[in-house]
C-alpha cells in the first residue's frame, strides 16, 4: 500500500534482485541481476527478458502495487491495484544469478512511505531524506 508519495510520477522501484545490495548499492537501482518497475517509466534491470509491462503507470498514494514471482516460469507479474499491468521473464543469461531472489523496493524521495506485505507479515517502510 502506498501510504505517502509527494510525486506518483516517479522515485518508488518494486521487483526482485539475485543479491542483498551493500554500501553505496543500496542508493542504486539498476542490477545485473534485477527486474525492478520504475514507477512513471519502465522496467530497469539487466535480467529483463522477453515483457509485455505498461510503461508509464504511477503510484500514487492509497494505491496498491505488487510483484508475483512464478518461479517454474522465471516470471515477475507486476499489479496496481489488483489488475496486472504486465509480466517480465528473466532472460536465460541471468538464471544462474537468480537462483536465489530476493524482494526489491526502492524509494526516491523523501516523505515516502510504503507498507509492505509478505503473506501475512507487514512492514511499514519509509524513505529517508
Amino acid at each position: 500500500l502506498i501510504e505517502e508519495n509527494p510525486d506518483p510520477k516517479g522515485g518508488l522501484c518494486l521487483g526482485v534482485i539475485g543479491h542483498i545490495p551493500e554500501g553505496t548499492d543500496v542508493h542504486k537501482i539498476n542490477f545485473s541481476d534485477a527486474v525492478m518497475y520504475n514507477s512513471g517509466n519502465h522496467l530497469v534491470g539487466g535480467a529483463i527478458g522477453k515483457e509485455d509491462v505498461g510503461k508509464g503507470m504511477i503510484f500514487p498514494a492509497g494505491s496498491r502495487v505488487g510483484v508475483q514471482y512464478n518461479v517454474r516460469k522465471r516470471a515477475l507479474t507486476f499489479y496496481l491495484n489488483k489488475q496486472s499491468f504486465g509480466t517480465c521473464y528473466i532472460k536465460r543469461e541471468a538464471w544462474e544469478d537468480l537462483q536465489l531472489v530476493y524482494p526489491c523496493l526502492a524509494m526516491y524521495l523523501p516523505d515516502q512511505r510504503v507498507l509492505v506485505s509478505f503473506g501475512t507479515r507487514e512492514e511499514v517502510w519509509a524513505a529517508s531524506g
